[in-house]
């Protein structure tokens, strides 16, 4: 119906054999915890098929609110995507202007055996834009375990602190920030047995 949602909690829920989405949340401020996604996607469309969605919108228009104060959180605590037609997690911003993502937690969440990768993030955020991965797992997905994807505008860092990358199609991690990724700090992570990179890198 066009409405943006301000606050979405989501606790406790369990969502199989679905032919889109698994969860498909589009909110400025999510918070999703234990929240588990099995074989979403049967239309195996990397985009409409992932497990779980998190687009972050506004609830108004802020266009004339300047770009650096235009905030926006995402939670993920304690989630599992598995075996879904498209991306495990799928976390960006709305394809205009006027919406950014500022601020991604993931934390203790498992992406396994997704036809793409374990976690996509696209992130057109204003300056300064933080995302962070804790204790993530991503094993025997069929593209990328973490792909991580920013604006060549934007100035954000991302950071991986324990998170493993078992098994994947590609690479473990693939941070693909052009001149837009300032930087990513790699604290005690893993990857193993992955078919291209372990790590890769692609800043200027």
């Amino acid at each position: 119906d066009g409405k943006r949602s301000q606050n979405c909690v989501f606790r406790n829920i369990y969502v199989t054999d679905v032919a889109d989405k698994g969860l498909d949340i589009r909110s400025n401020f999510a918070v999703l915890e234990n929240c588990w996604v099995h074989r979403a996607g049967s239309d195996a469309s990397p985009v409409s098929g992932c497990g779980i969605a998190v687009t972050q919108f506004p609830p108004f228009d802020n266009s004339a609110i300047p770009v650096a104060n235009r905030k926006g959180q995402t939670q993920l605590a304690n989630c599992l995507a598995e075996d879904c037609g498209g991306h495990g997690f799928e976390i960006h911003a709305a394809e205009t202007a006027d919406d950014v993502v500022s601020r991604v937690e993931l934390t203790n969440c498992i992406a396994r055996g997704n036809a793409g990768s374990g976690y996509w993030h696209e992130n057109s955020s204003p300056p300064d834009a933080k995302t962070m991965f804790a204790n993530c797992l991503a094993e025997n997905n069929g593209a990328h375990g973490f792909h991580f994807n920013v604006d060549a505008e934007t100035n954000n860092r991302a950071t991986y602190a324990g998170c493993w990358a078992v098994g994947n199609a590609l690479s473990g991690f693939y941070d693909d920030g052009g001149a837009g990724l300032e930087g990513c700090l790699y604290v005690g992570c893993r990857a193993e047995g992955n078919a291209d990179h372990g790590f890769l890198t692609d800043t200027p």
